[in-house]
């Protein structure tokens, strides 16, 4: 029909019909488009929305500038306490910081200072910020929940049903969140304790509501008061407090002469245990050169394929430091006396003393802060350090550094801690990762040490910046295998699962999970680590051995704990003490024949890390305790 009316002449029926094909048309094309303006399905993933994002945003904006002023709160009193040498407050600004970032559904600044500070009053700047920072996160989280459930509406109408039912799961563990603080700040508000001291009245407190709702109106700015109105020039109630015998979590308290006695103990050590470890201490110090450093390859047999000074320098000085040994401290003062002159006169191939390997290692770092052997090689056929290796050895070195400024606080050694660490910040990739090249995507190995090296230098109390750990996070997620429980080496294409699966890469992925905050008895990390207890042949010192795996994993199993610590620990320490070479030139060391890396890394390699994983009891404080003598230290 309409090709006759066309052939007939452009009428006014033809126009008509004409107009009405197109309104018909464009109202087919105007109801298909309609389901794009609301949320997009395409996945099962509701992370993937960017409704939910958008959500998440607007929370992390709206209590932002609270959680400014709390950190800046801190950072003073730290910056007072430093200049007071008051340990007890720098350590709860220090744990409150970390807390904040991690934003713990419990977040109790108030009881931690009263376990620091007994006797001492809550400062009162720092009571009335925190309230107000209570009010908005309060207000947003109740927000955020109306904004979950608007979300998952929309996908049930939809009918996305799944994917509704796994976004209000999500919401449900944040809403718990609010509903833990306002039970904290009903029972318990995070006010100042009355002074028996006059002191200016505080400004009056906003009234935070049982039932939190979206504020209408414009918070008010914090109160700006004077200066005097927090002193730690405080006054003691009662008798004087004794000192505190427990540990902090972010020290290195745990490695001092007389606490180490007490963790090897309590976490299951033995004489057996610190005797193979004192034996390991010795043949590294028959190993080392007349100038201070150590080798991959010589002057013991069955050295490694390649050279690295540097590195082996670090990793030797990391055994020494696990035992505490510091320029004032342990047997082994002499290998950190930095400050002294390395240029030892020597009478054959003795020397009177030994040599600084700190000040050799000072010696190898650039101006930009990476590290690089600044002395030719001796013309003894060594290989030269391949180039794969030059972030590994950073982030060896750096963590040697930060722990060794952690453990002395010397200022000489602040300098190049710090930019050390600027130089791995600054190498790390695009997708939150470290590999071989500065810059580059990610891969496992290389970024647990990266991760290893930026929390050795916050236990130090040095500046790493939080989004920097964030994006850790979003690597570890790229990198993730069923659901978390195991990690590959590397994604080469987003999607291909990370490959290859190694024991070494999943230990490396569960100790970074545990460090960047997942909870001790989260299902992922349980099984995660109970795979890897199950497997028997790691440990197997006879046919193979992986002490580098192994390294990892003896970290992961003792921040878990329980019979997964008990199970673990056991096997490792009687294979650990039994293999060790006893006598000969090798006395004290492991031998590499049968292990994985021993071919590349060679004894020395081998050595430390199997003396890292018998230093564990004391080496590093358990992640999730506050503090050690919540794990039934007297």
């Amino acid at each position: 029909m309409l090709i006759k009316l066309l052939r007939r002449g452009p009428g006014a029926k033809t126009i008509a019909l004409l107009y009405a094909a197109v309104v018909v048309v464009g109202a087919l094309v105007v109801t298909a488009a309609l389901p794009a303006a609301r949320p997009q399905v395409n996945s099962d993933d509701f992370r993937l929305l960017p409704e939910y994002k958008e959500m998440l945003g607007r929370h992390d904006k709206a209590i932002e500038d609270r959680e400014r002023a709390v950190k800046d709160e801190l950072v003073r009193l730290y910056d007072e306490a430093t200049h007071t040498e008051n340990h007890e407050l720098k350590l709860f600004s220090m744990d409150q910081q970390a807390a904040l970032e991690l934003r713990k559904p419990r977040w109790e600044p108030k009881k931690e200072w009263e376990k620091l500070l007994p006797g001492v009053e809550f400062p009162e700047r720092l009571g009335w910020i925190l309230k107000q920072y209570e009010k908005r996160y309060l207000d947003a989280s109740a927000t955020l929940h109306d904004d979950y459930e608007k979300l998952a509406a929309d996908l049930v109408r939809l009918g996305r049903t799944k994917q509704a039912a796994a976004l209000r799961a999500d919401a449900k563990r944040r809403w718990g969140l609010v509903d833990s603080r306002q039970k904290q700040q009903s029972e318990e508000p995070p006010v100042a304790v009355p002074s028996p001291v006059k002191r200016p009245d505080p400004a009056p407190t906003p009234i935070v509501t049982t039932e939190p709702v979206v504020p209408e109106v414009v918070e008010p700015e914090l109160p700006i008061l004077p200066d005097q109105s927090f002193s730690l020039a405080v006054e003691v109630q009662g008798p004087p407090r004794p000192t505190p015998r427990y540990i902090d979590l972010n020290s290195f308290e745990c490695r001092e002469a007389d606490r180490r006695e007490r963790l090897v103990k309590a976490f299951g050590g033995s004489d057996a245990t610190e005797a193979a470890v004192a034996r390991a201490l010795q043949w590294l110090v028959r190993q080392q050169g007349v100038d201070g450093s150590w080798s991959l390859q010589s002057p013991y047999g069955n050295g490694g394929s390649h050279e690295n000074r540097v590195a082996a320098t670090a990793m030797a000085l990391l055994a020494f430091q696990g035992s505490g040994n510091t320029p004032t401290q342990g047997e082994y003062q002499n290998l950190f006396a930095f400050k002294a002159s390395v240029n030892t006169p020597t009478r054959g191939k003795r020397r009177k003393k030994l040599i600084s390997g700190v000040r050799w290692l000072l010696d190898s770092q650039m101006s930009d802060g990476h590290f690089e052997d600044p002395r030719p090689q001796p013309e003894d056929n060594r290989q030269p350090q391949p180039e794969n290796q030059g972030l590994y050895t950073h982030a060896l070195a750096t963590i040697a550094l930060c722990e060794l400024y952690g453990m002395t606080k010397d200022d000489a050694l602040a300098g190049p801690a710090r930019i050390a660490l600027a130089y791995a910040l600054a190498a790390q990739g695009p997708d939150g990762g470290w590999r071989y090249k500065p810059r580059e995507n990610g891969d496992m190995s290389v970024t647990a040490w990266y991760m290893r090296a930026l929390k050795s230098g916050r236990m130090a109390g040095l500046e790493v910046p939080a989004p920097r750990l964030v994006g850790i996070d979003a690597f570890l997620d790229s990198d993730a295998i069923d659901r978390g429980k195991r990690y590959g080496y590397r994604r080469q294409h987003p999607n291909i699962p990370a490959a290859p699966e190694t024991m070494a890469t999943s230990a490396a992925g569960l100790l970074c999970r545990q460090y960047r905050g997942w909870p001790r008895d989260d299902p992922r990390l349980v099984e995660g680590v109970q795979r890897f207890v199950n497997r028997r042949d790691h440990l197997d010192w006879q046919l193979a051995s992986d002490a580098y795996a192994c390294h990892t994993f003896t970290q992961v199993a003792h921040q878990m704990g329980g019979p997964t610590w008990r199970l673990w620990n056991d096997r490792m320490k009687n294979v650990l003490t039994t293999t060790q070479v006893k006598g000969g030139q090798g006395d004290g060391s492991w031998d590499p024949a049968i292990d994985r890396w021993g071919k590349e890394g060679g004894r020395l390699f081998v050595t430390c890390f199997c003396t890292y994983m018998l230093q564990v009891y004391y080496r590093y404080p358990p992640i999730y305790e506050a503090r050690l003598d919540e794990c039934g230290l007297p």
